[in-house]
C-alpha cells in the first residue's frame, strides 16, 4: 500500500470536494434520532470576494463536519447577502469610473445592473468557499433576494405594523449627505477630531459648543437642575446671538455640569439627545441642514452653506458681534457612516420605524436565562448593555439597491381610502385605489431588517424550518453583534417564538503579526486563493484555527500557514511510513499493548480523543488545533513511531493513524481525507466516518503515562547532553531501576547510548530532569568539558535575561511599542528566564554528583 513519495494539495483537493459532493455527504443525513445540527452560514457581502474576514468560516466547517462525524443530522446552510448600502456605494464607485453615476441610468436599469453584478461576485465566493473545503449543502443556497426570503421578510413587516410595532414619522435620524439615505446608530463608526471648540454670549450666561452653526435651531438652554449657578435663572430667557431671538432656559438631568460652562443649548432637529431633551419639555423643532449638508433657514449670508463653510463663517460673525467669548481647540468623537466615510448628520426626517423596546425586553430575557449562550461569555454582558438602551429603529433606507418597503400611497383626494396599503403586488394597489392614483414607496429596508429574519426566513424558504428550527449555533463577528446578532433573536422570537439559534460563537478580526488589519493598500493582505495555490487548503485552515482565540482578532502570517504545511508533510510521510509495511490484504484487529510504548500511546490516544471532543465542545478550536498538532509531531510521530522500530505493532500503528486522522478531519479535511482514501478496508469516506469515542482513563493508563513520561524526560535530558558532548560509546547506569531495565532496549535506541545497564554502587554524569539515580559513564575531561559548556551558556542567557528586562523596564518602549511586539518581547524574557533556571539547576547537580 504505497503513498506518494510528498503530499502535493493540488493534485488531491480537487477531486476529493468532488468527491464529497457526489457523495452527497454535505447534505442532511445521520441518525434521526438524534438532536440535527444546525448552522446558518452568515451571508457574505456579494460585491466582491472572498476576503480575510470570510475565513473565519472555517470555524462553521469545523463544527459541521465533527457533528456530521458525530452522526447528527447536519445542515451547514449557505447564502449571500446583497448588502444594501456597501453594494451599492461599491457599484457606484464602478459607475464613476466609467463617468456615469446611478441618474444616468435610471431605478430599474441600476437594479438590474447591480443584481448581475452581485450574481457575478456570488459565483466567484462560491467557488472560493469550495476551494476552502467548506462542507455547506449548496442544494440548498440562498441569497437575500430571492423572492421566497423577501416574502418572508414581507410577511413579518405586515404582521410588525399590525401589531402596532411599525410607524411612519418624523423623528431624528442619522443622514449621510453623500448617500443622501438615513442610518441605525449600529452602522455608524465613531472617530475622534479635532475641532474648535467655541464658547458663545447668550446673555445671562454663557454656552460652549462644538456645532455654532446649528444655533438658528436652538429653541432653549439647558441647565442641571442641582447646579447651584444656574438655579436662579430656570425659567429666564436667553438672547440667540445674531438673530436675537429669546429661548427658555430649562432644568434637565441630561446636562452634564462639568462640560464646558455647564450649560447646553437645545438644538431638537440637530442632535439626538437634545432630540431627547425636546420631547420630554414639549419643544420645537427647527431644521437649518438640509438633506445636502446647505445651510437653510438661516440668515441671508450664510444659506447655501455647507457645514463647514457656515461654522467658519458663523464664528467670524460672532466674533464680529461681540458675543464670542473664546476659541480653543477640542477633540471629540463624531460620527462617520461606515460605508462612505462622510461625516454623519442629526435630522429631522420622515421615515419608516420599528418600535423596540418591547420587542428587545423578550431578547434580555432570552439572553438572560441562558436560552441564547455566548461563546466568549463576555459578551452577554456587551448584548445586553446594547439592548437596554436602544432607540426605535429606523428601518428605512434611501438608496435603490435593496429590498423595498411594500408600501403605495395614494395620490387621489379619496377619504374612504386609506392613505396607504401595505403590498408588495401592484395589481393589488389598483384594484383598491385605482388607475393613476396611486404611488410605490420608493425607500427601501435597512440590511439588518431582512437579514435579521435570515434563520427562519432560509430554513421556510428551503422547507427545513421544522427538522431544523431552532438552529444550534450563529457563527459571526463580533462587530456585528449588535447590527445582526440581536436582531436576529429579537426577529426569531417574535416571529416563531423560539429563540432562532442556541450558541453564538464570535470571532474577532483576522490581522497581521502586528495586530493590523489586513490590507490590500498596506501591503500585508494575502489573497486567500493565492495562499491555498502555494501551501494548500488545509495549512491556511490549520493557522487560522490554530491562532483563533474567541472573542479576539487573529493574526495571520505566511510564516504560521509555512508551519502548518510543514504539519501536513509529517502527517503525509508518518502515514506512508505506516502503509509502506501494509499490504492490500490486510485487515485491522483490535490493537493490543505489547510493551509500555504501546500502552503509552493508547492512553495517549484516548486522552486526546477526550480532551479534542472537550475543546471542541467548549468552542476551544485553537487549543484544539495544538492538542492535534502536538499529538501527531511529538507524541506519534517523534516517539512512538521511532519506539516501534525497537518492537513493531502494526495493529497499533494502524489505530493509531486512523485516530489521528479522524480528530484532524474537522480542522484539515484534504489531506486526512486523501490519506483515508488509501486505507482499503474503510468502507465509508472519512467525512462521515464515526467519531472516536474516548473510554474513561483508568488507573492502569495514567501508570502507563506517568512511566513513559519518566523514560521520555531521561531520554530528551541524554540528547540534550548529546549536542555537547559525544555519547556513542557511553553507557546508561542506574541504581537498580526497573523501569529501565524493562525498557533498556528502548532507551538505547532513543537516547543514542551504547548501553543501559543496573549497578549497584557508581557515578558519572548526572542525567538532570529526572528521580531516577542514573548517570552516563563519561571521564572526568568530559565532565569538565560539558561543565564549562553549561557555564558559557548560562552566561549568554543571564545577559539576555538583562537586556530583554531593561527594554521591558523602559516606559517609552512598552508604551510606544505595537501591542504584539512588545507581547514577543515579554515571552522572550520569560523563555530567558526559564532557560536560565534549567541551566543553574544542571550545574548544581553536576557539582552535588562530583
Amino acid at each position: 500500500m504505497k503513498l506518494d513519495k510528498s503530499y502535493q494539495p493540488n493534485k488531491y483537493e480537487g477531486d476529493i470536494y468532488k468527491l464529497w459532493e457526489e457523495s452527497g455527504a454535505f447534505t442532511p443525513q445521520g441518525n434521526a434520532l438524534k438532536e440535527p445540527f444546525t448552522i446558518i452560514m452568515p451571508p457574505p457581502n456579494a460585491n466582491g470576494s472572498l476576503h480575510a474576514g470570510h475565513l473565519m468560516f472555517v470555524v462553521e466547517d469545523i463544527l459541521s463536519r465533527y457533528h456530521r462525524m458525530q452522526g447528527r443530522p447536519t445542515l451547514w446552510l449557505p447564502g449571500t447577502d446583497h448588502a444594501g448600502i456597501e453594494t451599492q456605494v461599491v457599484y457606484e464607485k464602478k459607475l464613476a469610473e466609467e463617468g456615469k453615476d446611478r441618474f444616468d441610468l435610471g431605478r430599474d436599469e441600476f437594479y438590474k445592473q447591480v443584481m448581475g453584478f452581485t450574481l457575478s461576485s456570488q459565483s466567484t465566493i462560491l467557488d472560493q468557499m469550495r476551494t476552502m473545503g467548506f462542507s455547506a449543502d449548496w442544494s440548498k443556497l440562498k441569497f437575500t433576494l430571492d423572492k421566497d426570503i423577501t416574502g418572508t421578510v414581507y410577511e413579518t413587516f405586515k404582521q410588525l405594523h399590525e401589531d402596532g410595532y411599525i410607524y411612519r414619522g418624523n423623528r431624528i435620524v442619522n443622514w449621510c449627505s453623500r448617500c443622501q439615505a438615513a442610518f441605525a446608530d449600529i452602522e455608524l463608526d465613531r472617530q475622534e477630531r479635532k475641532d474648535q471648540l467655541v464658547t458663545i454670549n447668550y446673555g445671562p450666561l454663557q454656552i460652549a459648543t462644538v456645532r455654532p452653526e446649528t444655533i438658528f435651531a436652538d429653541v432653549a438652554v439647558a441647565v442641571h437642575p442641582e447646579d447651584e449657578r444656574y438655579k436662579h435663572l430656570i425659567g429666564q430667557q436667553v438672547i440667540v446671538p445674531i438673530i436675537d431671538k429669546q429661548i427658555p432656559i430649562i432644568a434637565d438631568k441630561y446636562v452634564q455640569p462639568e462640560f464646558g460652562t455647564g450649560a447646553l443649548k437645545v438644538t431638537p432637529g440637530h442632535d439626538p439627545n437634545d432630540y431627547e431633551i425636546g420631547l420630554r419639555h414639549n419643544l420645537p423643532e427647527i431644521s437649518v441642514i438640509d438633506p445636502d449638508g446647505k445651510l437653510i433657514n438661516v440668515p441671508e449670508e450664510f444659506a447655501g452653506l455647507s457645514v463647514e463653510e457656515g461654522r467658519a463663517a458663523i464664528i467670524t460673525a460672532l466674533e464680529e458681534a461681540g458675543k464670542l467669548v473664546k476659541s480653543e481647540a477640542y477633540e471629540h468623537v463624531v460620527s462617520i457612516h461606515d460605508r462612505c466615510g462622510c461625516t454623519i448628520e442629526p435630522l429631522i426626517s420622515e421615515q419608516w420605524f420599528l418600535r423596540i423596546k418591547d420587542l428587545n425586553q423578550n431578547v434580555i430575557e432570552a439572553i438572560e436565562s441562558d436560552k441564547v449562550q455566548f461563546h466568549p461569555k463576555k459578551f452577554k454582558k456587551v448584548a445586553l448593555d446594547w439592548l437596554k438602551q436602544e432607540h426605535d429603529w429606523c428601518i428605512s433606507r434611501q438608496i435603490w439597491w435593496g429590498i423595498r418597503i411594500p408600501i403605495y400611497y395614494k395620490t387621489s383626494n379619496d377619504p374612504d381610502k386609506d392613505s396607504y396599503t401595505i403590498t408588495d403586488d401592484e395589481q393589488e394597489a389598483i384594484e383598491y385605489y385605482g388607475e393613476g392614483n396611486y404611488r410605490a414607496e420608493e425607500d427601501t429596508f435597512d440590511t439588518w431588517f431582512s437579514s435579521g429574519q435570515w434563520p427562519y426566513a432560509t430554513l421556510m424558504a428551503t422547507g427545513d424550518f421544522d427538522s431544523f428550527y431552532p438552529t444550534t449555533v450563529m457563527g459571526t463577528a463580533r462587530d456585528i453583534l449588535h447590527k445582526w446578532v440581536t436582531r436576529m433573536i429579537m426577529f426569531g422570537l417574535y416571529k416563531t417564538e423560539e429563540v432562532p439559534f442556541e450558541h453564538v460563537y464570535l470571532w474577532g478580526m483576522v490581522t497581521d503579526e502586528k495586530g493590523q488589519k489586513l490590507s490590500k493598500s498596506k501591503g500585508n493582505y494575502g489573497d486567500p486563493m493565492e495562499i491555498t495555490a502555494k501551501y494548500g487548503t488545509d495549512a491556511l485552515r490549520l493557522a487560522l484555527s490554530a491562532s483563533n482565540t474567541p472573542g479576539s482578532n487573529s493574526a495571520l502570517t505566511e510564516k504560521q500557514v509555512e508551519a502548518m504545511r510543514n504539519f501536513n508533510n509529517k502527517l503525509w510521510n508518518v502515514a506512508r511510513f505506516i502503509l509502506d509495511k501494509v499490504d492490500d490484504s490486510y485487515q485491522p484487529a483490535k490493537p493490543t499493548a505489547n510493551n509500555l510504548a504501546d500502552e503509552w500511546i493508547l492512553a495517549k490516544l484516548n486522552q486526546a480523543t477526550d480532551d479534542v471532543t472537550r475543546l471542541i465542545d467548549e468552542y476551544r478550536f485553537n487549543e484544539a488545533t495544538q492538542y492535534i498538532y502536538h499529538l501527531l509531531w511529538d507524541d506519534f510521530a517523534d516517539w512512538y513511531l521511532e519506539s516501534s522500530k525497537v518492537e513493531p505493532n502494526q495493529d497499533l500503528l494502524i489505530h493509531g493513524l486512523e485516530t489521528i486522522l479522524k480528530l484532524l478531519h474537522p480542522f484539515a479535511p484534504f489531506i486526512s481525507e486523501a490519506i483515508w482514501q488509501q486505507l482499503k478496508w474503510q468502507d465509508n469516506n472519512l467525512i462521515i466516518s464515526t467519531w472516536p469515542v474516548a473510554e474513561e482513563l483508568g488507573k492502569k493508563e495514567q501508570v502507563a503515562i506517568n512511566e513513559f513520561e519518566k523514560l521520555q524526560n531521561i531520554i530528551t535530558e541524554i540528547r540534550a547532553i548529546g549536542t555537547d558532548i559525544d555519547l556513542s560509546d557511553a553507557s546508561l547506569y542506574h541504581r537498580q531501576s526497573q523501569l529501565l531495565e524493562d525498557s533498556s532496549e528502548l532507551v538505547v535506541k532513543l537516547a543514542g547510548v551504547d548501553s543501559c545497564q543496573s549497578v549497584s554502587d557508581g557515578r558519572g554524569l548526572p542525567i538532570p530532569g529526572t528521580t531516577i539515580d542514573s548517570w552516563l559513564d563519561v571521564d572526568e575531561r568530559t565532565i569538565n568539558k560539558y561543565q564549562q559548556t553549561l557555564e558559557n551558556r548560562l552566561e549568554e542567557v543571564n545577559s539576555r535575561v538583562n537586556t530583554l528586562k531593561a527594554k521591558l523596564d523602559n516606559k517609552a518602549y512598552t508604551h510606544n511599542a505595537p501591542k504584539a511586539v512588545v507581547d514577543e518581547t515579554k515571552n522572550m524574557h520569560k523563555e530567558a528566564l526559564e532557560a536560565s533556571e534549567t541551566l543553574s539547576e544542571a550545574l548544581k547537580r553536576l557539582e552535588k554528583a562530583r
